[in-house]
């Protein structure tokens, strides 16, 4: 998700609603709750949209007639869907993204720019500082808790998308326990959705 070959077009700040942030324009233009409750409903209609085309695919791949091929090719189509869905819900466990902060590329290139003698050079530096920031806020590990509430709708939507025969090969008993008493005490509240 964070890259599409050469291209960071993931990283374009229009795209940021999949990384659990808000684009600064929307920031500027409508204020920053309505910006980050439309990011949020973005990201949602993101993963929605994602895990209802890799749960066809992978019904699709239930009733394929060639097992090697049809099967396997479109069961890695739908995992590779079902991954895209859930990368907003894992960067929403980073301090760095965490409540659908803003993402404003366009403003700090246009802030290096004027600080800068060379525009471009100082665009680019600027954007590089932000970026490595942005890697030093998200470089600490999860606590507990953090992980626990991602790998817990990360499994629930799993479930939903695959099936509950799919979810209980994929997740031992244990771990389908711990996550069953965990949303029991906490809810699915404060979730991305």
């Amino acid at each position: 998700m964070d890259r599409d070959g050469l291209n960071p077009k993931t990283m374009w700040e229009k795209n940021v609603p999949q990384h659990a942030m808000t684009p600064g324009k929307w920031v500027k233009e409508m204020g920053l709750e309505a910006a980050q409750t439309k990011a949020r409903q973005v990201a949602v209609g993101f993963i929605d949209q994602n895990l209802a085309d890799a749960k066809e695919l992978f019904q699709k791949a239930q009733r394929a007639t060639n097992p090697y091929f049809d099967k396997r090719e479109t069961t890695l189509k739908a995992l590779e869907l079902f991954g895209a869905a859930m990368h907003p819900i894992m960067d929403n466990g980073s301090p760095a993204h965490r409540g659908f902060q803003v993402y404003d590329n366009v403003s700090t290139a246009q802030t290096g720019a004027a600080i800068s003698a060379n525009p471009i050079a100082g665009a680019v530096a600027t954007v590089v500082v932000d970026l490595l920031q942005h890697k030093e806020t998200e470089s600490r590990e999860p606590t507990d808790d953090e992980m626990n509430s991602m790998v817990d709708e990360i499994r629930m939507r799993y479930r939903e998308t695959f099936g509950e025969e799919a979810y209980s090969t994929a997740v031992s008993q244990d771990e389908r326990e711990r996550t069953e008493g965990r949303l029991a005490k906490r809810g699915t509240e404060g979730m991305l959705r």
